[in-house]
């Protein structure tokens, strides 16, 4: 994560105070690993396999009301451009509709501005469905954010 924090910062509120310290990031995962055991997020680690090094995050996050869930992820700048996003978006997605049924739509919300994560949803197949007005709360972002949605049936159309 500290290698990240710059890029960080341009996306993410929680990263403007620079690199969480070690007991906020303790908690952290001790909060996710709570919503994970009641069921209520999903979060993970990625690890790259050659190395057993952190290179990112993701996230099955249910914030979008009955039958959705948003994925969420983020990449170590030193790792990007190696498609980790892109599988996780690609495993998260499956995972919510195989292991979740209640789930029929997928979603990806990215700031119109962050045109490096939009990539990931538009690769996989995902349409930009609406956009939404929220407050910026970083320095990168617009306050316009592309809801990218992917909908069980065309997934299963697609990658069954």
């Amino acid at each position: 994560m500290e290698a990240s924090i710059e890029d960080l910062r341009l996306w993410m509120d929680w990263a403007a105070d620079g690199v969480p310290s070690r007991s906020a990031q303790r908690e952290a995962f001790r909060r996710g690993e709570a919503a994970f055991e009641e069921g209520t997020e999903f979060g993970y680690v990625l690890r790259e396999l050659a190395t057993d090094e952190l290179v990112g995050g993701c996230a099955l996050l249910p914030r979008v009301g009955p039958g959705g869930i948003e994925i969420g992820y983020w990449v170590r700048s030193d790792r990007h451009h190696r498609g980790y996003a892109t599988a996780a978006a690609r495993a998260l997605t499956a995972a919510a509709f195989e292991w979740l049924p209640e789930v029929d739509v997928v979603e990806i919300h990215v700031d119109e501005a962050n045109h490096a994560s939009a990539r990931i949803p538009a690769k996989l197949g995902y349409q930009p469905e609406r956009r939404e007005q929220r407050p910026r709360r970083a320095a990168g972002q617009t306050g316009t954010f592309v809801i990218w949605v992917m909908r069980r049936q065309n997934w299963e159309a697609t990658f069954s």
